[in-house]
């Protein structure tokens, strides 16, 4: 993070700090406390009180928008998930003696996490958050994207899959009238049917049926021109 600017960060005297304080030997809590820790306060920044935003929810967001959510590398940082990722903070800090148990760990969203810095809440002269109890409503830091992320990936992919009897079923396809309809409809029926293909291999399905009228129908109910 770079040096200390006094004028930015400024420390207030504590005369009873330790001299010499004993570090706790783990770092930080574990994945499962930490995600416990976040639904404990309501995946809110105990400090500023601001909704945060779950890793995992930016991670999906990112494969399921690619280029939308800059993180790292010469992109730089997405400034608003910059500031809004959820983070566990120490109370008293790691470097003060401070412990991964659960009255010392609050969480915290970045802002707050970097502005206080390795510093106790008496030198920055913050008020102790855990005397305000946490606001846990409906909000779950995103969480509920990532299963939606996953499943637009895996139908994605499924689309990948379903490209070539796409390609083979429009150049064969018989054309009359709106030709782009024609195939339109077409695409639709060979992309499910790749799909439910491959998800239900032993229950294949029907190729499409053409209309006289109509143009191509399946059982997924084309609506007629």
């Amino acid at each position: 993070m770079g040096p200390d600017d006094a004028a930015i960060r400024r420390r207030r005297p504590v005369s009873n700090l330790a001299a010499a304080v004993t570090k706790a030997s783990s770092r930080m809590p574990t994945s499962a406390e930490t995600r416990a820790l976040y639904m404990r306060d309501g995946w809110r920044c105990r400090f500023c009180g601001c909704r945060v935003v779950s890793n995992g929810a930016r991670s999906a967001l990112r494969a399921c928008i690619p280029g939308a959510i800059p993180w790292g590398g010469s992109g730089g940082y997405h400034g608003a998930f910059f500031a809004l990722t959820a983070s566990v903070d120490h109370v008293v800090p790691h470097s003060a003696g401070g412990g991964n148990e659960p009255e010392n760990l609050v969480t915290a969203c970045w802002s707050c996490q970097f502005g206080r810095g390795r510093y106790t809440i008496e030198e920055v002269g913050l008020s102790d958050p855990r005397c305000r109890p946490p606001i846990v409503d409906d909000w779950d830091g995103l969480c509920r994207v990532v299963g939606h992320a996953s499943a637009a990936i895996a139908l994605q992919a499924d689309v990948a899959e379903a490209k070539t009897p796409f390609a083979a079923l429009t150049e064969t396809a018989p054309v009359g009238g709106n030709a782009c309809g024609h195939t339109a409809n077409v695409q639709f029926v060979a992309g499910r049917m790749a799909i439910q293909a491959r998800r239900h291999p032993t229950n294949p399905v029907a190729p499409p049926t053409r209309h006289p009228r109509r143009g191509y129908d399946s059982d997924d109910r084309i609506s007629p021109r």
